[in-house]
């Protein structure tokens, strides 16, 4: 049975494990193979990296110079919606045996599916993600995604040169161009059983075309944004987008909420980086933009982008996709564990001493490896705890972290409901018992609302603002609402800046001190006035 990369790297001491943990968590919040997100951490060299791929496929590697020099005759042989898709590329043929270079894990049902549906034995060789892509690149003219450019040129690998003759360009799904019917409810529920992150994702990015013309995801890696996906009223925008690499010390709008870890929503400025940004999209000045951080672990890992051309969009219906965006984070969370255990998994199926030597491996057929049996996740462990630890004890720790994120996810769906019910409730009754749903699902109520800050606000009859519902609520729930409020103080809208200085100060409660104190300094006078009201030294 071969062996899982992961396991054979842990086992023989090449990753350390908290490196090998972190590019795990990388390669499920960015996306592709283990391998890249292995070369992007630096923790290994590709030479190294590729013997480890070799023994773990049971596959030959195939090298840099073997990929460099594409035979344009494949090209026919096999279509670029494949190569793209299943991250493959075919390099040489002899009679009728294809072969063809694999992004670790290879697939044997799907290779051998596509021998017989081309006529063809398909001899399975492994190499590096990055070195797939850019032979994907060399033969189909299709380039491939900035990431992999930037991973090239870290590797000191030569970029193909473009090919507008040869270029294809891997078709769009027009589905994904259509918004779904799906409610906040039910798009959350797609999130909580995503199987992956390309999954969890693509929830997400449909989701948001019901509100925006346009949506995009971008990952953040190594102070830059990447632009990962996208979906348009048309065909073909995620493959722009893949191409966009944003640095993020140019003072864009994705600068601005990276720097303010807040969000962003209404008019851009008309500066130059920000039409520079716009440029590199293909889209044109938006009359309102929106721009959401994805956080996992407290950690900021991806922004989404949404415009919706020369329509205005307003903060109500903006703020379903808000509370979308926010469980994208939770479900990326999800996977990350998920993974982990997985791997621990993989790694305890790797036993012996490590080797003293690695012999080239032999010739063979494709293998697809096994799936590890999954062990319990040992939460927050040291792997030195983990090892002592009884499977009884493990088991329980699994357990009890199970039950806890299915109550969290179960916690943000009361909280929805019951938004959704305070925003569409008629009467005093409903409104209360929209309320106490929205407490009763604990911290995560409060997030929810400040989300949709101010919503629907009212008038006295000199016309001066009154308050308002999701103001009432927030005020009706006091100290429950103040780490929310307060979290929410470092947002970009001026508007929302200013209704948390007014709650915070009505509240009068210590826990929001400190952020009444940064906010007595607001570069907005109207922010600075309100919290100087009641601003206080934080103890």
């Amino acid at each position: 049975m071969p062996l899982f990369l992961a396991g054979l790297l842990s086992r023989d001491g090449v990753v350390p494990p908290r490196v090998l943990e972190e590019a795990l968590q990388r390669q499920v919040l960015a996306g592709g193979a283990l391998d890249s997100s292995l070369l992007e951490l630096g923790v290994v060299d590709e030479n190294r990296l590729g013997e480890y791929l070799a023994r773990a496929s049971g596959l030959r590697l195939a090298t840099a110079e073997q990929l460099a020099v594409p035979d344009p005759r494949l090209r026919k042989l096999f279509p670029l919606r494949l190569a793209e898709r299943h991250g493959l590329v075919p390099f040489a043929q002899e009679g009728r045996t294809l072969r063809m270079a694999c992004a670790y894990p290879a697939d044997a049902a799907l290779l051998e599916e596509m021998g017989f549906l081309l006529s063809q034995k398909i001899e399975a060789w492994i190499a590096p993600e990055f070195r797939v892509r850019l032979a994907i690149e060399r033969l189909y003219g299709h380039p491939a995604s900035a990431r992999m450019h930037e991973l090239a040129a870290r590797c000191g690998a030569l970029v193909p040169d473009a090919q507008p003759e040869a270029a294809e360009k891997a078709p769009g799904d027009p589905e994904r161009c259509v918004p779904p019917d799906w409610t906040v409810t039910e798009a959350i529920a797609r999130l909580e059983v995503a199987a992956d992150r390309d999954e969890a994702i693509d929830v997400t990015l449909r989701f948001g075309r019901r509100i925006f013309s346009y949506v995009a995801l971008f990952g953040l890696v190594g102070g830059k944004a990447v632009g990962w996906d996208a979906v348009a009223e048309e065909p073909g925008a995620e493959h722009r987008v893949k191409r966009v690499v944003q640095p993020l010390g140019e003072d864009t709008v994705l600068a601005t909420v990276m720097r303010t870890q807040g969000r962003y929503l209404g008019a851009l400025a008309d500066t130059e980086p920000n039409r520079v940004l716009l440029e590199r999209m293909g889209r044109p000045p938006p009359r309102t933009a929106f721009v959401q951080p994805v956080e996992v672990g407290g950690r900021m890992v991806a922004l989404v982008w949404a415009d919706a051309g020369d329509r205005v969009v307003e903060g109500e219906a903006a703020a379903e996709m808000m509370i979308v965006v926010q469980t994208l984070g939770h479900a990326l969370e999800r996977l990350v564990r998920d993974r982990k255990a997985a791997v621990a998994g993989a790694a305890a199926q790797v036993a012996g001493p490590p080797p003293s030597a690695m012999p080239a491996p032999a010739p063979a057929e494709p293998h697809a490896p096994a799936p590890a049996e999954a062990v319990p996740f040992p939460g927050a462990e040291t792997p030195e705890e983990r090892d002592a630890a009884s499977p009884a004890a493990r088991t329980n720790t699994d357990r009890f972290l199970t039950v806890r994120r299915s109550a969290a996810m179960a916690g943000l769906q009361q909280a929805c409901r019951g938004a959704e019910e305070l925003l569409q409730a008629a009467s005093d009754a409903e409104r209360a018992e929209a309320l106490a749903r929205i407490a009763g699902a604990g911290s995560i109520g409060a997030e929810v609302l400040v989300a949709l800050l101010p919503g629907p606000v009212r008038t006295d009859p000199s016309g001066a603002l009154a308050g308002g519902v999701i103001l009432d609520a927030l005020a009706a729930l006091g100290p429950w609402a103040v780490p929310a409020l307060s979290r929410a103080a470092s947002s970009p809208s001026s508007a929302v800046r200013y209704w948390v200085a007014v709650l915070l100060a009505n509240s009068n409660d210590p826990a929001g001190h400190a952020a009444l104190a940064r906010l007595a300094n607001d570069r907005d006078p109207h922010v600075a006035a309100v919290a100087r009201t009641r601003a206080q030294p934080a103890a």
